[in-house]
């Protein structure tokens, strides 16, 4: 009968697209669950504020901050703002981080506190200063 054979090759295509489908999201949520580093899942003011804790217990938080700008990167974990006169060390690892952007105005407009947090501890490790 032509009508049963219709019947089944359909059944079969949607039985086959049904398991294809599993098995594709099954993946994509494995990628995810890989690529998600692990540890605190910090959002935007969470890193701005482990960001700006970090300057404050340094000394180095600005007066007047203008602006502050988050970005997933990668950063040295050079703590940078515990001895910014400290010569870097040589063999610095570059590690997944939030970059942390402080504008202020100082002498120059937009000057500018970086702050990297690590994505796996939620913890400042490190920085910069542009002028």
């Amino acid at each position: 009968m032509p009508g049963r054979r219709a019947d089944s090759s359909i059944l079969r295509f949607v039985l086959v697209f049904m398991v294809v489908a599993a098995v594709v999201a099954a993946g994509a949520w494995f990628l995810v669950a890989v690529a998600a580093p692990p540890g605190p899942r910090l959002d935007q003011d969470q890193v701005v504020a482990a960001a700006e804790q970090y300057l404050r217990a340094c000394g180095r938080y600005p007066e007047a901050v203008t602006r502050v700008e988050v970005v997933a990167g990668e950063g040295d974990a050079n703590h940078y703002w515990d001895a910014p006169d400290a010569p870097l060390p040589a063999d610095l690892k570059k590690v997944p981080c939030w970059v942390v952007t402080f504008y202020y105005e100082d002498i120059h407009p937009d000057q500018q506190l970086i702050v990297y947090v690590d994505r796996k501890t939620g913890e400042a490790i490190g920085g910069m200063q542009c002028r």
